[in-house]
């Protein structure tokens, strides 16, 4: 938590060395050519290759106006202005197309009203739901409604262990400001459209002054390709079998949600009936594709 604390500081109050404000137009998606991403950015990327991973990083402090309109594509295109981090990362084994996509849009300015970050966050949130993206709830976790925030703490009490999925992640029921202001200081939300994931990170620090009324925000978001969200689920040794390892550990997941779901029931918590896990296109092919 404190290296993101200090990337917070560093990104948005950084110092810049360019020639003055640049905005350049950047059109990425998932499974592109990493090489693609270098012509745009010329010299102002930073490409590091190792042991068949390959990152490409493209960083300016926000305030310097050197960022980049970023053209997403898959199913529905969209766009995010204001970028002044773009990370790209692709493998040997993928023929170093991309598999992972973070980025860093522009935020609200440093010491805004908190009520203008939940306005900007949620501007966001439409923007992504337009083109596509829905909840995404872990497959171990329960289905956790946000009309069930002001239950949170005895939600927390009942699960065995902690989740990544709480009644804050619902982008269906908007917080009102003063639950936007009770989060934790860096808090995620989870998505995916067909076979493509989606993780957004806030990042809050208050201010030091006014920290009911006013911080300053950094907004991260992760795009994944379907192999590289559930890579994610195995040990780096396990990861090269995925395929064939993850019907079974769904299972698993499967019955650990339908014991969380039933201490939620417990504690009277209402579960979000309508909410279905995405298929898996990976799982949905011959085996003999699949591995």
């Amino acid at each position: 938590m404190k290296r993101l604390v200090l990337a917070l500081t560093l990104l948005l109050a950084g110092c810049d060395n360019s020639d003055g404000p640049r905005v350049r137009d950047v059109t990425i998606w998932l499974q592109d050519p990493l090489a693609h991403l270098q012509t745009p950015l010329g010299d102002d990327v930073d490409k590091d290759c190792f042991q068949g991973t390959c990152t490409l990083n493209f960083t300016q402090p926000s305030a310097s106006g050197n960022v980049l309109r970023v053209q997403l594509g898959g199913a529905k295109p969209f766009r995010l202005n204001g970028v002044f981090s773009l990370t790209a990362v692709g493998y040997e084994e993928d023929r170093y197309r991309i598999a992972e996509i973070t980025l860093m849009p522009a935020s609200p300015p440093t010491n805004s009203l908190h009520s203008e970050a939940r306005t900007a966050f949620y501007q966001l949130l439409a923007q992504l739901g337009a083109a596509g993206w829905q909840r995404f709830i872990m497959q171990d976790s329960a289905r956790l409604p946000g009309a069930e925030f002001n239950h949170t703490a005895r939600i927390e009490q009942a699960l065995p262990q902690a989740s990544l999925n709480l009644p804050f992640n619902d982008p269906a029921v908007p917080l009102n400001l003063a639950q936007w202001r009770s989060l934790p200081l860096i808090s995620q939300w989870y998505f995916y459209r067909d076979d493509e994931y989606l993780s957004i990170i806030v990042q809050r620090e208050n201010s030091d002054s006014a920290p009911n009324e006013r911080g300053t925000y950094l907004f991260m978001l992760t795009f994944k390709t379907e192999a590289q969200q559930y890579q994610s689920y195995f040990a780096a040794d396990d990861r090269p079998r995925w395929k064939s390892l993850l019907p079974a550990l769904l299972k698993q997941m499967a019955q650990t949600r339908t014991e969380n779901e039933a201490r939620m029931r417990d504690i009277g918590v209402t579960i979000d009936e309508h909410y279905r896990d995405p298929t898996i296109g990976a799982l949905d092919k011959p085996a003999t594709q699949a591995e």
